[in-house]
């Protein structure tokens, strides 16, 4: 797993030729229940979109 500003800089470089056409980075949460237990899952969800260049 990547932290996100490393996940961005991952793409930033495979993607370094290419048109960002998005990119945004939003919190994300969820409850659930695991072994009786209610548990908070939390982490970013990073949109990218890009376009390749002619």
């Amino acid at each position: 797993m990547y932290e996100t500003d490393q996940l961005i800089r991952k793409l930033q470089g495979i993607y370094s030729k290419w048109e960002i056409l998005q990119q945004t980075v939003k919190p994300y949460e969820l409850e659930i229940e695991r072994d009786g237990q209610r548990i908070l899952l939390q982490g970013d969800v990073l949109t990218w979109a890009v376009r390749k260049m002619q």
